[in-house]
């Protein structure tokens, strides 16, 4: 299925990353079982983001956002997307350990049981 406004998973997920940030820093939310369900939401948002996105850019449609592109423009929009989504993971995994390493230096060499 198509979304006729592929934009709106990804301005959900932006008011995701306010609330989240929100909650990290007052503390609203601590129960495991709600981040975990809340975790899941934003997985669904981004994989809803990370399929339309790719399929709209592979398969050529007929909705008004459809940029006429030839093969090889669609297969290079394709790569560029994929490559831009293992590059954001990587940059978030260093980010987050050198975040974790600056303020708990001592959960990566001494792990909680």
């Amino acid at each position: 299925m198509t979304l006729e406004r592929p934009y709106i998973p990804s301005i959900i997920q932006f008011s995701n990353v306010i609330l989240w940030i929100i909650n990290l820093q007052y503390g609203l939310v601590t129960n495991f079982n709600a981040i975990f369900v809340w975790l899941m939401w934003i997985g669904c948002q981004q994989g809803t983001d990370y399929t339309n996105f790719l399929f709209l850019a592979n398969c050529k449609t007929n909705m008004q956002y459809d940029m006429n592109l030839n093969y090889y423009e669609r297969e290079l929009v394709c790569n560029l997307l994929l490559i831009s989504n293992d590059v954001g993971g990587f940059f978030a995994s260093v980010f987050g350990y050198a975040i974790l390493q600056y303020n708990m230096p001592e959960v990566l060499f001494n792990p909680p049981n």
